[in-house]
């Protein structure tokens, strides 16, 4: 997780879910943005979003939707992994909140029937979760006020290994938008 500041006056944001709730319910309509692949395209370099409905599963952890197939719905592929889901779609970014964070899916094909699962935002939400704790300076694993342990020398090719290795991980995990999105 990055925490980015210093954005131009004027520039979109986007709202994270209160510790509240993201009031996200099965059947709503969540847009999804991302780079991925598409059906026509395994080199995308376009940012695309594509409304789906969560219609297949909603837990406190997940959202999952249905994408592609005959009726062509839209949905994420291969590099969308990371991306977000907003609430609620089709509005300006500035109105919109992250409701989820694209993980995987079960496609061997974009086009494919299929379906998509974006990790839950609110899941993190609240005191002492991941996202709250890291916004605040006191990232899970640290406590507040303390500065991180830093690496010994030894061991930054360990972390060297180990950040290779999730990247390799990640280029195979499913998660790009399908070309016919806009």
């Amino acid at each position: 997780m990055l925490k980015f500041a210093g954005a131009a006056a004027g520039m979109a944001t986007l709202a994270l879910p209160t510790a509240s709730g993201d009031g996200l319910q099965l059947g709503a309509q969540v847009e999804h943005v991302g780079f991925g692949f598409t059906d026509t395209s395994t080199t995308n370099s376009q940012r695309r979003s594509g409304v789906d409905a969560v219609d297949q599963q909603l837990t406190s952890l997940i959202l999952q939707f249905s994408q592609g197939g005959p009726n062509d719905i839209p949905g994420t592929c291969d590099g969308d992994s990371g991306g977000p889901s907003l609430l609620p779609a089709g509005v300006a970014q500035g109105q919109q909140v992250v409701v989820g964070v694209q993980s995987s899916g079960g496609m061997a094909s974009c086009a494919q029937e299929t379906f998509g699962i974006a990790s839950r935002v609110s899941s993190a939400i609240g005191a002492g979760q991941f996202i709250t704790s890291y916004l605040g300076g006191a990232p899970v694993g640290v406590n507040a006020g303390a500065s991180p342990r830093p690496v010994p020398a030894g061991a930054r090719w360990a972390w060297l290994a180990l950040a290779t290795a999730l990247v390799v991980a990640g280029s195979s995990i499913r998660g790009g938008l399908r070309a016919r999105l806009s």
